[in-house]
């Protein structure tokens, strides 16, 4: 019998705490440990998996590397089970549930205080990526609290992308600042851009691309790396390369309010 199998992890840092889940079976589980233990933890949730299922072929995706390594130095022991390089239709269900029950239980282990609550200014910068002749675009925003979303749309140009990603920043933090200051670089997002209804003073600004704002450059490498990892089917690339994200915002972030990226000129404000 084959059965697929998906494991995921996260390091909760301001919890201190690591979450590991596994998805195989007809069953996801989740442990909670120290953030130090995760590889630790995956490994031995891994190998209890593969004990309660020798009589079977297990279809295995992770991007554990402690778990790719056991295997890699243990081929004998492990013979039963295949490796994924990337999320195939087989594991799909179970990586899905997987990630799910992560980020719900990481949610869970954040401190109050990072909790979602209305703040008084919060910056984002948004960006889209498009490639040559493609309908698929992808779209990015990025906040000076650690945010970072990334979508897939399907849009008849870069201009149609831009203007999703701006949207996509009023509906995550429309109803959660005082003052929502969205920068982009697209003159055509911010001439054409109308503020749907929203508690938020919603400003729009443009800013120069490839000029050094700092908040525009990570938002324009989230864009075009989400763009990659959609059409190479990299999953777990794209999770490591936003998690990289938060924790550079998080660096740069530090010691500085938002209203210190707030830009003082070209500035447009749609009120609701």
């Amino acid at each position: 019998m084959f059965i697929p199998v998906a494991i995921d992890y996260e390091k909760a840092h301001r919890a201190d705490k690591g979450v590991v889940t596994l998805s195989g079976g007809g069953a996801t589980n989740v442990q909670v440990c120290s953030a130090n233990s995760v590889k630790r933890v995956a490994a031995e949730m891994f190998i209890q998996f593969v004990i309660n299922h020798t009589a079977h072929t297990l279809g295995l995706y992770t991007s554990a590397s402690a778990i790719k390594q056991l295997i890699a130095g243990n081929p004998s022991l492990f013979a039963n089970v295949h490796m994924y390089s990337v999320v195939q239709t087989a594991v799909k269900n179970d990586y899905e549930a997987a990630r799910a029950l992560r980020k719900k239980t990481v949610e869970k282990l954040q401190p109050t205080e990072e909790r979602p609550r209305q703040r008084r200014d919060i910056v984002v910068a948004t960006d889209a990526s498009l490639a040559r002749g493609d309908t698929r675009a992808a779209i990015a925003m990025i906040s000076t609290y650690g945010k970072v979303q990334t979508r897939i749309r399907r849009v008849a140009g870069i201009n149609e992308a831009e203007l999703h990603a701006v949207q996509l920043a009023v509906a995550e933090y429309g109803k959660r600042a005082v003052n929502l200051h969205i920068l982009t670089d697209s003159r055509y997002a911010f001439t054409t851009f109308e503020c749907p209804p929203t508690t938020a003073k919603v400003h729009l600004h443009w800013v120069r691309g490839h000029n050094g704002n700092v908040l525009n450059e990570i938002a324009d490498r989230a864009a075009r790396f989400t763009r990659r990892n959609d059409a190479w089917k990299l999953p777990e690339m794209q999770e490591q390369m936003e998690d990289r994200l938060r924790d550079e915002i998080r660096e740069i972030m530090k010691g500085k309010t938002p209203a210190e990226f707030i830009p003082t000129a070209g500035e447009d404000t749609c009120a609701a």
